[in-house]
C-alpha cells in the first residue's frame, strides 16, 4: 500500500503545481516553463490522481481497524501511536483533495471518454437488412415523397450538460488555493509516510540504489565513457533530465536517512537476538552502517546533479546561502568522479545487504 500510496503522492504533487500554475509563475517566473510541459497531459494527470486517490481513500477505510491494534487473550497489540493516527489523517485528507482535484483537472477527459462510451453504444453498426431497407422506398410510399418525422417522444434528445458540472464550477472558483494545498499534502504525506508509514525496506533500497546508479553514472561519465565507449549514448540520454534525477536523488536520500536513523532502536534491540533464535545478530549493523553511508551519498550526487535546478528555483539571486552552496558544489565537483564510482557500489552493497537482512 505504501507504495501505491508515493505513486499518488506524486500526481497530487504534480496536479497541485498545474491548478496553481498562475501563483507559482507570479513567485518563480522559471517554473512556468516546467509547468507548461505538464499542461497538455493535466487531462490524463487529472484522470489518473482521481482514480488513485479513490482506491487510497477506499483502503484507508478499509484497514481503519488495524489502526487500532489487534485484542489477543485481552490485550491489544500493534495499536497506532498519535504521530501515525496523524499521519492517517493527513492521507485521509489529501486522498479527498486529490479526489477533488482529480475531478477538476480531468473534467474534460472524463465527459470525453463518457461521451464516446455512449456514442459507442448507442450506433451500432447497420446489418445488411437495415442497409437494403433503406436503399429502397418503403412499401406504400413514393419515390418523390417526404420521408415522415419520428415521433417526438424518439426523436433525439439534446444533450446534456457535462457530468458534474456544478461540481466543477465550484471546484474552480478554488482552483488556486486547491492546488497550493495538494502540493503541500503531497510534501507532507510523503515525508510523514517515510517517518511512520515507511514503504518496505526492499523497496526503499531498490529505488535508492537505482537513483544512485543513474545519479553515480553521471558523476563518473567521463571516466565509464573512456573506458566503455559504447555506454556513452546511454549517458547522453541521462543527462537530458540530469536535473530532475539529481532533485529525485537528494530527496530520496534524505527521506532514507531519516528513516535509517529512526530505526536506529530497533536495530540494536534486534542486533541482541541471537541467530538461533531467529535474530539477524550484530549483522543488521553493517546494514545500518551502508544505509547511513548511501543515503549521504544519495544526498552529495543528488545535490551535485540539480544543482542546475535548485539554482534556477530555490537559490535564485545573490547572497549568502547562494554563494554557500556554490562553494559546496565546487568542492563536490572536484570528487564527482570518486562520488559516482562510490555512490554506484554503496548503492549495490545497501541492497544486498537490504535484500539479506530484511
Amino acid at each position: 500500500m505504501a507504495a501505491f500510496w508515493f505513486v499518488a503522492t506524486v500526481f497530487l504533487i504534480l496536479a497541485g503545481a498545474i491548478a496553481a500554475a498562475g501563483i507559482i509563475a507570479r513567485q518563480r517566473p522559471n517554473a512556468k516553463v516546467l509547468i507548461d510541459k505538464l499542461v497538455p497531459y493535466q487531462g490524463w494527470i487529472g484522470l489518473v490522481l482521481l482514480v488513485l486517490s479513490l482506491i487510497n481513500f477506499i483502503l484507508l477505510l478499509v484497514n481503519i481497524g488495524d489502526m487500532s491494534g489487534r485484542e489477543v487473550m485481552g490485550k491489544t497489540y500493534g495499536g497506532a501511536s498519535g504521530m501515525q493516527w496523524l499521519t492517517w489523517v493527513l492521507y485521509l485528507i489529501s486522498s479527498i483533495v486529490g479526489m477533488g482535484l482529480g475531478f477538476l483537472l480531468g473534467f474534460g477527459m472524463i465527459n470525453k471518454l463518457l461521451s464516446a462510451a455512449k456514442e459507442a453504444g448507442e450506433a451500432p453498426a447497420p446489418g445488411p437488412e437495415a442497409a437494403s431497407e433503406s436503399a429502397s422506398p418503403a412499401e406504400g410510399e413514393s419515390e418523390g415523397e417526404a420521408v415522415a418525422e419520428p415521433p417526438a417522444e424518439m426523436a433525439p434528445a439534446n444533450p446534456s450538460e457535462p457530468v458534474g458540472e456544478a461540481l466543477y464550477v465550484k471546484l474552480q472558483s478554488v482552483q488556486s488555493p486547491l492546488g497550493l494545498l495538494a502540493i503541500a499534502l503531497g510534501l507532507l504525506s510523503v515525508i510523514f509516510g517515510v517517518i511512520w508509514f515507511p514503504p518496505s525496506p526492499n523497496f526503499m533500497g531498490v529505488v535508492l540504489f537505482l537513483l544512485l546508479l543513474l545519479t553515480g553514472g553521471m558523476a563518473a561519465a567521463a571516466l565509464i565513457t573512456k573506458k566503455m565507449p559504447p555506454t556513452a549514448g546511454v549517458v547522453k540520454c541521462i543527462e537530458s533530465s540530469k536535473g530532475a534525477f539529481g532533485i529525485a536523488t537528494l530527496v530520496w536520500g534524505l527521506l532514507n536517512l531519516i528513516w535509517t536513523l529512526r530505526l536506529t532502536g530497533m536495530v540494536s534491540n534486534v542486533s541482541d537476538v541471537p541467530e538461533a533464535f531467529g535474530g539477524p545478530g550484530g549483522g543488521i549493523w553493517v546494514w545500518w552502517i551502508f544505509s547511513i553511508l548511501a543515503s549521504l551519498l544519495a544526498v552529495a550526487l543528488g545535490f551535485l546533479a540539480g544543482f542546475a535546478l535548485l539554482k534556477q528555483f530555490v537559490l535564485s539571486g545573490e547572497g549568502e546561502a547562494a554563494d554557500a552552496a556554490e562553494a559546496f558544489r565546487k568542492k563536490l565537483a572536484g570528487i564527482q568522479i570518486l562520488l559516482g564510482l562510490a555512490g554506484m557500489l554503496l548503492g549495490l552493497l545497501h541492497l544486498i545487504f537490504t535484500l539479506v537482512w530484511w
